[in-house]
């Protein structure tokens, strides 16, 4: 079993990630994106406003698990896989002028 100190982090999604640290920044490069097929069906329209149902596949662009490592992806991917539990989003997101610039840690959806 690796310790904390040997498990790394791989960024599938189209940006660099920053994660704000009290002892400074670090920045995890984008290599390469993992995105989900979705589909659209409108449901009606209201006012001239369209309103559409959304439903998102899976990807076969994921990464085979490994052991002592953790893949950032976006949260759809991470709603299409909920079997992979090395799949993380980024969570409390740093803002500056509302405009996201970070995060302060991450998150694995639907851990009991």
């Amino acid at each position: 079993m690796n310790n904390e100190n040997e498990m790394e982090i791989k960024n599938m999604t189209p940006n660099e990630i920053v994660v704000f640290l009290e002892e400074g920044n670090v920045k995890i490069p984008s290599e390469g994106v993992v995105r989900v097929a979705e589909t659209r069906k409108l449901l009606k329209e209201v006012e001239g406003i369209k309103i559409y149902s959304k439903t998102f596949g899976t990807s076969d662009e994921l990464p085979p698990k490994k052991e002592g490592q953790y893949i950032i992806v976006s949260v759809p991917v991470a709603q299409a896989h909920p079997e992979r539990k090395d799949l993380i989003i980024p969570d409390d997101l740093v803002r500056d002028g509302g405009k996201i610039v970070g995060c302060k840690s991450f998150s694995i959806l639907n851990v009991n």
